[in-house]
């Protein structure tokens, strides 16, 4: 009798005696047992969960792991192996805590063992050309991922040594080598990515160092199987949020290679295109499971857009159309979990608008709103329930877009000479530049021969140079480093009234050219406040990102605030903090002239920047909002006599 019929008759006769194959299945017959473990879910309640497990876990035991590992097939291997393909078949019945899963982390000792030895015999002992070593991989993968679902078996897990070795074996091979895998789902990635749920830092690096040490590799592939996934034509959601789940888990260590890694990779932007497809595919596909993949794809980005210094990943999210796929999900955002509802809301009511200081992020948000306007998408999100959270963004960023282009404007036209003696305005082309560090100006020669003898530019013309040559790996582009120099002027100046309050409030007895004006952008809204100039420092954690080379940055920013010190009357120092992913960037910018302005400034005074701007209706529409913000704008520069006058010329053109 050939073995198939003898499977088909042992099939028959699981489902008319049941008891009669877990008996023999229990003695060890390699046929009860094999039908028992492949068949005895079908149909349902045939064989009880605690039935099977009473026999799959009877061969597991550690005491029955051979000691010898020569004989790889040996009749306990065998008995063991199908015992776990038995138990992989248990994860939608197997509760979530309770005896069954009591008895299973009991167990947890013998199944150890012997994955190790299945492992090691089967795996590692077997080419890759052979079959069984391709069945060891799906079986052990399949096993463990029913398994560690259950917390306190996973924790178990992962405290054994070797396991998240095994694990990343499993996921490395998972579709590699020349016999393909048997199996519907990435059950390697998930083995990994579970244990990996709470990884910290020697977790990760154990993966890493199984991997070669290759960070670069482990990201590459985690890449590829994601972006496998989202080519279609057919879209699996489970296969989708799986990957992302698993990219996730790698990425969980901040300051960790693994998530340096795939930031190289552009994994932002990989994700965030991702999220695009799915936010299509969870209106056109019946399959709810992309409500689940759409709600991964939020997590990555509300997990890592504020890696390393922040502003980088957030624009290139946007630009990769994180916010027109914010537009296309948010009708189903009342579908998800409260929580995840949250991590939503937070990505649009928090961390985007908190960027909305770096001129990068400025320039890619303004260019996915403009695309939205236009289309259906804007109507999406007017009808959701992010609605608020949205408008309030929105109208920030377009007040930023109004600040950048009058920034633009008068950038070149209000140059300030360097010789504290002269301080003379004037357009940029009626100045010469310093040819060694490159930022500093003078109205002539003989106020930059002054400034070098006399002032303080040979100090910070030397420290400006070295800052330059560490710029390699400065936490905030030059570009966007002039425009937070510039928008925190303009800040102050709209907020004046505010910072004159705070003086009063805190410093009742100090003159306002003896403060440091202090704008915080890490929050919102930001605040406003002053500090005592005399004892004022920049904390050196706040000055650059973790890890960068600082030296000269702290140096030159001692400098300049001695300089402030040493000459209150003349300039004011304006500090604006600004996020720089998990820390925090300081912009100190100096101001001259008399920046604080007069106590009794006319408030009626003409709004010379709106009629520069033009008539009503040619900005945004007549919005009333920016009409609003116009108003704010006229603050800027209701105190500086240059830009009031570079913009009545303006508007006298524009009226002509």
């Amino acid at each position: 009798m050939s073995e198939d019929v003898q499977y088909r008759l042992m099939q028959r006769k699981l489902l008319q005696n049941p008891k009669a194959v877990l008996a023999g299945a229990r003695k060890g017959s390699q046929m009860e047992i094999m039908v028992l473990s492949n068949a005895w879910t079908m149909p349902p309640g045939v064989v009880s969960l605690d039935e099977a497990m009473d026999v799959f876990l009877l061969h597991l035991q550690e005491k029955r792991v051979p000691s010898n590992t020569a004989d790889k097939f040996c009749h306990t291997a065998n008995l063991a192996f199908a015992s776990m393909v038995g138990l992989s078949k248990a994860g939608p019945l197997l509760p979530e805590d309770g005896p069954l899963v009591q008895m299973l982390l009991d167990a947890w000792p013998g199944i150890y063992k012997w994955s190790v030895y299945l492992f090691s015999t089967r795996i590692e002992g077997l080419e890759r050309t052979d079959t069984r070593r391709r069945a060891t991989l799906d079986v052990l993968s399949a096993f463990w991922y029913t398994i560690e679902h259950r917390d306190c078996i996973r924790e178990a897990m992962v405290k054994s040594p070797g396991t998240i070795e095994i694990a990343t074996r499993l996921w490395l091979e998972e579709d590699g080598g020349p016999i393909p895998t048997t199996m519907d789902s990435p059950a390697g990635t998930c083995v990994l990515g579970n244990m990996l749920k709470f990884a910290d830092k020697e977790a990760l690096n154990r993966v890493l160092r199984v991997a070669g040490g290759k960070a670069g590799e482990v990201a590459k592939l985690s890449i590829a199987r994601l972006q496998r996934a989202l080519k279609g034509p057919e879209y699996n959601a489970i296969h989708i949020t799986i990957y992302m789940d698993f990219i996730n888990s790698i990425s969980r260590v901040p300051s960790h290679p693994l998530r340096h890694a795939l930031l190289s990779a552009n994994i932002i932007w990989v994700v965030t295109t991702a999220l695009t497809k799915i936010s299509v595919l969870i209106h056109t596909s019946r399959d709810p499971g992309f409500l689940t993949s759409m709600v991964a794809a939020f997590g990555y980005l509300r997990n890592c857009l504020e890696s390393t210094e922040g502003f980088t990943w957030v624009a290139q999210s946007v630009g990769a159309g994180l916010l027109q796929a914010i537009c296309d999900c948010s009708p189903r955002f009342r579908s998800v979990d409260p929580d995840d509802y949250v991590m939503i809301k937070d990505t649009v009511g928090d961390i985007l608008p908190r960027y909305l200081v770096f001129r990068t992020v400025i320039e890619a948000v303004e260019t996915a709103l403009n695309k939205i306007e236009h289309s259906p998408q804007k109507k999406r999100v007017e009808e959701s329930i992010i609605w608020p959270e949205w408008k309030r963004f929105t109208e920030l960023a377009r007040e930023r877009v109004l600040i950048m282009s009058q920034i633009d404007a008068f950038k070149g036209h209000s140059t300030t000479c360097d010789n504290i003696q002269c301080q003379k305005v004037g357009p940029r082309e009626m100045f010469r530049r310093c040819s060694a560090c490159l930022t500093t100006f003078y109205c002539s020669k003989e106020c930059q021969a002054v400034a070098w003898k006399e002032g303080d530019h040979k100090t910070m013309c030397k420290l400006k140079q070295r800052e330059r040559a560490e710029g390699r790996s400065a936490p905030v582009s030059k570009r966007d480093y002039q425009f937070a120099h510039y928008f925190s002027m303009f800040d102050a100046r709209m907020h004046i009234a505010e910072l004159r309050r705070a003086a009063r409030r805190d410093f009742p007895h100090t003159p306002l050219h003896e403060l440091v004006i202090s704008i915080d952008h890490t929050t919102l809204p930001p605040t406003y406040g002053v500090k005592d100039l005399k004892t004022y420092r920049v904390e050196p954690l706040a000055a650059a990102a973790p890890g960068e080379s600082t030296m000269a940055l702290e140096a030159r920013n001692d400098a300049l605030i001695e300089k402030v010190q040493q000459h209150p009357d003349r300039f004011t120092l304006v500090e604006m903090a600004v996020p720089a992913g998990q820390g925090t960037h300081i912009v100190l910018a100096l101001a001259t002239g008399e920046l604080w302005g007069k106590e009794d400034a006319d408030e009626d005074e003409p709004d010379v920047l709106s009629r520069a701007l033009g008539p009503k209706g040619t900005l945004h529409g007549g919005d009333a909002k920016m009409r609003r913000i116009i108003a704010r704008l006229m603050k800027v520069v209701r105190d500086d006599p240059v830009l009031k006058g570079l913009l009545s010329e303006e508007g006298s053109r524009q009226e002509q």
